[in-house]
């Protein structure tokens, strides 16, 4: 059986999207019963260097679609990560000829195409869907495929002592977060490296301020285009995110992340908590006013309490890691249940 991953990202936009797909490509692999592809819009050459890397065959979608409008739907799954209507009409003809379809993002406002929808934890499904269409939800911590060699995790649990913390406002930063945040940490957590991620899209000006910033705190670093992504988060104790999947990934990781999240929606049902900033998230409002206000309290409070190894201060993160480590694993067990 052919199992197409479909995704819209590449080694310069949306990685993690494709990092996500690379996971669960390696569960199926595992198997050595499917035979593994993945589609992508448009293959350029960092992109192709990663994909040939990881041996699983790679096509762009403009010269591979038509081919699985005729192939045998009894041959075909098809395993999507996507966030624009970019395949959207391929979708509808697939799933008119019953073609499995499961996605792995948060695409629960697309759900009907599907058969299963692996979506974050915190996903809001709509209250117009229909019973049997909540059905091929799956919600969960469990959910969030990652590719971690457990020895390396266990043995980064060892390695917290850089103090280093990183700063993910996503590749573009559409909220401007870097700048503001980076003066404000340097200026009131010294003690503590800062690492900020520029992703391609960041506008060349927010960089350059940032850099500005830089040289005037010793703490403070600029990191554009990491390709190593994965290893800094490894390394690094604990993060600032905007709230999304890498908020799950980082925490897979054993890293401890503060979240910024923009609707109080997309948060709800996480940990057990019912104080959101005992759980690592805070609006992005609050997270303005504090800077805003020049109010260290809760966030320097934060930073300093996160200097110990994960789960030292609170197990249950420990065992969410865990979970989430599993998560391709898991994954991997439905959709073959399914099929």
């Amino acid at each position: 059986m052919k199992v197409v991953f479909i995704t819209e990202s590449s080694h310069e936009i949306g990685l993690g999207h494709l990092k996500r797909c690379l996971s669960l490509a390696f569960e199926f692999e595992k198997d050595r019963v499917f035979d593994i592809e993945i589609i992508i819009p448009v293959c350029n050459e960092k992109t192709r260097e990663m994909l040939e890397e990881q041996s699983f065959a790679y096509h762009s979608a403009s010269k591979r679609l038509d081919f699985f409008l005729n192939l045998e739907k009894s041959k075909l799954i098809l395993i999507v990560d996507v966030k624009t209507n970019f395949y959207d009409e391929f979708l509808e003809k697939m799933s008119q000829k019953s073609v499995k379809i499961f996605g792995i993002d948060d695409l629960s406002h697309r759900n009907t195409l599907f058969t299963a929808n692996f979506s974050p934890p915190a996903a809001v499904i709509p209250d117009a869907f229909e019973f049997e269409q909540r059905e091929k939800n799956y919600i969960g911590w469990e959910w969030v495929p990652i590719h971690i060699p457990s020895s390396t995790v266990a043995l980064n649990q060892e390695k917290r002592y850089e103090y280093s913390a990183l700063m993910l406002f996503g590749g573009s930063d559409p909220a401007a977060l870097s700048a503001p945040s980076f003066d404000y940490f340097g200026r009131n957590v010294p003690e503590i490296d800062f690492s900020l991620i520029c992703g391609p899209l960041m506008k060349s000006s927010a960089i350059v301020e940032c850099k500005r910033i830089s040289r005037r705190y010793s703490n403070l670093k600029v990191i554009e285009s990491p390709g190593n992504l994965s290893a800094l988060m490894h390394k690094s104790f604990a993060s600032i995110t905007t709230f999304g999947h890498t908020f799950y990934e980082l925490i897979a990781h054993g890293n401890s992340p503060l979240a910024i999240y923009r609707d109080i929606e997309d948060v709800l049902g996480l940990f057990c908590n019912p104080d959101l900033v005992e759980n690592n998230l805070v609006s992005i409002t609050q997270y303005r006013e504090l800077m805003r206000n020049n109010e260290p309290k809760f966030l320097t409070k934060f930073w300093s309490s996160m200097k110990k190894p994960i789960g030292s201060i609170d197990p249950s993160i420990q065992d969410v890691a865990t979970q989430l480590r599993r998560g391709s694993t898991n994954i991997k067990k439905v959709i073959s249940n399914l099929i």
